[in-house]
């Protein structure tokens, strides 16, 4: 028998809600949208339904271009994932060594310690302060093997958030060779005036990425669709062959990965 890595025997199986039998009953366990999409987006998938047979962009140019576009960004700024947890894996993939660490807050997504795992990085685990994520206790986890830090704003399944006050004071402290990956799946909740302008920060910094998700707010789970913001040297790092070739995505360049 075939032994499988042994970072595998390290994680724990993830338990997902359980789905209502019962008619009227809503599953919370996952944060699913109970409002569903909107009509104009379900328009939109009947429209492409007619063309399942063939291959999609894989590198979701048009998307990228009008999340660009609303962001103020360029396309190469920004990927497209399957859901923000492919980008999890992608990012621990492109820049965690083995025995690094990845700082994490106790309490939440899981996705976070099971991305270090699967790469031999090492989880370290920082406490909540008043169910919030403690960016003092962040800044003082840093070690010289840390690679990556991962904050979930607003934080699931909390709901709480950091104000940007707090977390430009936290990243002024964070060396460059540090990724901070902002987790904001819930971003289009927040109603707080104090909440992070994190796109700005992806404009300004080399070290940021921030996460987003079309399954949460706009009631598009099933399609499996997030995206990464960040400096486009991290984004060119996130697609395997223009990483290896050293080229940012341009005109007749490969589409990506062989496909089946």
């Amino acid at each position: 028998m075939i032994k499988p890595r042994d970072a595998l025997g390290k994680l724990k199986a993830y338990v997902p809600g359980k789905t209502p039998k019962k008619p009227g009953v809503i599953k919370l366990a996952s944060n699913e949208n109970p409002f569903g999409p909107s009509p104009k987006a379900l328009e939109a998938i009947k429209k492409e339904s007619a063309r399942l047979q063939t291959y999609p962009d894989q590198k979701s140019i048009q998307l990228r271009e009008a999340l660009a576009k609303k962001y103020g960004l360029t396309k190469e700024h920004i990927i497209v994932g399957n859901g923000s947890d492919e980008i999890m894996q992608l990012l621990a993939e492109a820049f965690l060594n083995a025995g690094e660490e990845v700082v994490i807050s106790k309490n939440t997504f899981s996705i976070y310690e099971m991305v270090a795992k699967i790469f031999d990085g090492k989880a370290v685990f920082m406490d909540l302060k008043d169910y919030k994520i403690n960016l003092e206790a962040a800044a003082q986890a840093i070690t010289d093997k840390t690679k990556l830090i991962f904050l979930c704003n607003p934080l699931n399944p909390c709901g709480t958030y950091f104000p940007e006050a707090e977390l430009k004071g936290f990243l002024s402290k964070v060396p460059e060779r540090v990724l901070v990956v902002i987790d904001e799946a819930y971003a289009e909740f927040v109603e707080a005036k104090d909440f992070p302008q994190s796109i700005d920060l992806v404009k300004d910094r080399s070290n940021v990425v921030v996460l987003r998700t079309f399954s949460k707010f706009y009631g598009l789970a099933g399609l499996r669709a997030g995206y990464a913001l960040a400096n486009p040297k991290l984004i060119i790092s996130l697609f395997s062959e223009d990483a290896l070739q050293c080229k940012p995505p341009g005109p007749g360049r490969s589409p990506g990965r062989p496909r089946r």
